[in-house]
């Protein structure tokens, strides 16, 4: 069975539009209990109604980042342990719940899109958690980056190792976690949207 879990804030069309580019047989939407009162949230229910496929809606405390992230993990594992194939699709929902529910995809390794002119997959590998796919070093560069950082002031080295950060910043860089400008000869590093949500994942989980 598969499933395409939205995020909803107040506009369907971007849902619409991932309704019909991604296979699915069961929809569930992420909301807040005020959204649905919206037209365009009943737009989707009547959508459901006449494509015959079932929709179930899940309400969260969409201005909590931490409630929202938990209320996705809970529906994805749920949903991974009745045995379904899940996908989702963070364009429908406002910024925070957005947020939240890129980190739980990263958490989960849920296979996730983003509508933007199009149809764009984000680096989640499927059924790989963020913790399994980035290697120590990689988590430690991904924290000490922040809000932003120059290249030469990153430093992986202890008493009894040397690490290489460029070969790491490389690894980031190809898996599309950070971004590096070059001005006057110096890099500047940062993270991308996708990287900064696995930085405030790091931070509230530890990598676990």
């Amino acid at each position: 069975m598969r499933v395409l879990i939205c995020t909803f804030g107040f506009d369907d069309g971007k849902i619409i539009e991932a309704i019909r580019s991604i296979s699915h047989d069961e929809l569930y939407i992420v909301t807040g209990v005020a959204n649905l009162e919206q037209d365009s949230y009943l737009r989707l229910v009547e959508l459901s109604r006449a494509l015959s496929r079932k929709m179930e809606t899940v309400t969260t405390d969409i201005f909590d980042l931490s409630k929202s992230f938990e209320t996705v993990v809970a529906l994805v594992k749920r949903l991974k342990n009745e045995g379904k194939d899940v996908k989702m699709n963070i364009s429908g929902g406002l910024p925070l719940l957005t947020d939240a529910a890129l980190l739980a995809a990263f958490s989960e390794g849920i296979v996730t899109y983003y509508v933007n002119d199009g149809l764009l997959q984000l680096p989640v590998l499927k059924n790989v958690t963020i913790d399994e796919r980035l290697t120590k070093d990689q988590k430690d560069l991904i924290v000490q980056i922040g809000g932003g950082k120059n290249i030469d002031d990153l430093d992986l080295s202890t008493a009894h190792r040397s690490v290489d950060v460029k070969r790491v910043l490389l690894e980031l860089r190809k898996i599309g976690l950070i971004k590096v400008v070059v001005n006057d000869g110096k890099g500047w590093v940062s993270h991308t949207y996708e990287g900064d949500a696995v930085h405030r994942w790091l931070l509230k989980t530890g990598g676990r």
